[in-house]
């Protein structure tokens, strides 16, 4: 029996001949024309294995059937059509695989063309407010900082979600999430700044009159969070590029501040 190497069988193998075609045609190499009861005794094959086999390799045109002495048999028609047949099936196995990679790289196209838009989400009652409050601690998992815009209208006591604002520092402080704030140099933002040692938070005062807050605004990782908990509302904004940019403009202004005494 003609002995293949074990590459040549492994290559014949992955263009789509099983191993009991492989072995048919191993035999009718080595010994010409054949008949299924022939192969069966030579190859110790059952009659429908080499039947499928059989059938297989003649509808690749591989091996053709002769009557001969009243009994049919097998024999290679062309080794060129085995060449062929590979060539053919690695040109198919080519192409899927060009088809699987354009699928996957349009796939992760669709992916970054969602992730480069803006993603809205709103919040509406006051236990909702809190629980954005919560979520901006997940956005800033990876910077561990908030980037907060905080102009204050009345006293921290006087505020009515003080209760849950001092909840919601002590959990920032234990998940390591420092805060930075920007508020308006007025008295509630001196006494507001006085307590940031205790806060795990530090404060840059800026003039009310040179910069406006019109609510409360906190950047955390990708998403830029209005916060209006008086009114029981909050929108969030997740957008990469703009929360770069808010970052930025939260930067100049704390370095032009943060100096000043």
């Amino acid at each position: 029996m003609i002995t293949l190497p074990a590459n040549i069988e492994t290559y014949l193998l992955e263009s789509g001949f099983s191993s009991a075609e492989i072995l048919v045609m191993k035999k009718l190499f080595d010994e010409g024309a054949l008949s299924i009861c022939e192969l069966a005794r030579k190859t110790g094959k059952g009659s429908n294995v080499l039947n499928k086999a059989v059938s297989k390799l003649a509808r690749k045109r591989i091996i053709s059937k002769d009557v001969i002495n009243g009994t049919n048999r097998f024999y290679i028609k062309s080794l060129d059509i085995i060449i062929d047949n590979v060539r053919t099936e690695m040109k198919m196995r080519r192409d899927d695989l060009r088809r699987r990679e354009s699928d996957i790289a349009n796939f992760i196209t669709s992916i970054s063309y969602r992730n480069s838009r803006p993603q809205i989400e709103h919040f509406e009652g006051e236990r909702n407010v809190m629980k954005a409050y919560c979520a901006l601690l997940d956005s800033a998992r990876e910077c561990n900082e908030l980037l907060h815009y905080y102009p204050l209208s009345r006293k921290e006591e006087s505020d009515p979600m003080r209760d849950f604002l001092e909840i919601f520092a002590c959990e920032r402080k234990r998940r390591g999430v420092f805060s930075r704030v920007i508020s308006h140099d007025t008295p509630l933002g001196r006494k507001f700044k006085e307590r940031d040692a205790f806060l795990h938070r530090q404060t840059v005062l800026v003039p009310a009159n040179m910069f406006i807050m019109a609510f409360e605004k906190i950047i955390a990782g990708d998403t830029i969070a209005c916060m209006m908990p008086r009114e029981h509302r909050a929108s969030f904004i997740r957008y990469p590029q703009l929360a770069q940019v808010e970052k930025q403009m939260f930067e100049n202004t704390w370095n032009a501040f943060a100096a000043i005494k």
